[in-house]
């Protein structure tokens, strides 16, 4: 399942040298499909755990 959540800025609150956004969500939607996710340097799709 894919889900995505679309937010307004309510918030921008600095954090040393970075900036957290904080987001009011207004909309999303959901589908069916496998998540893509990037780690080590490259895109793979999550398998579940077994055990």
């Amino acid at each position: 399942l894919l889900a995505h959540l679309d937010c307004e800025v309510a918030d921008a609150v600095v954090a040393g040298d970075h900036v957290v956004f904080i987001g009011a969500v207004v909309g999303g939607d959901r589908s069916e499909g496998r998540p893509l996710v990037y780690t080590n340097g490259g895109y793979h799709r999550p398998e579940p755990i077994q055990g």
